[in-house]
């Protein structure tokens, strides 16, 4: 499969990965600024202060 977006591969190889004996990913850069404040505000939302 060709794409452009890598987690455009990543989705659509999820379902598959249960049936075989490999994990496949793509592989492309995380901003780890944002994944952060991400999960700050899902923990926000989880458990209100």
């Amino acid at each position: 499969m060709e794409t452009d977006d890598p987690h455009k591969l990543t989705a659509f190889l999820q379902p598959y990965m249960d049936l075989m004996d490999f994990d496949v990913h793509s592989v492309y850069p995380i901003d780890y600024d944002q994944q952060i404040n991400e999960l700050r505000q899902v923990v926000q939302v989880a458990a209100p202060v």
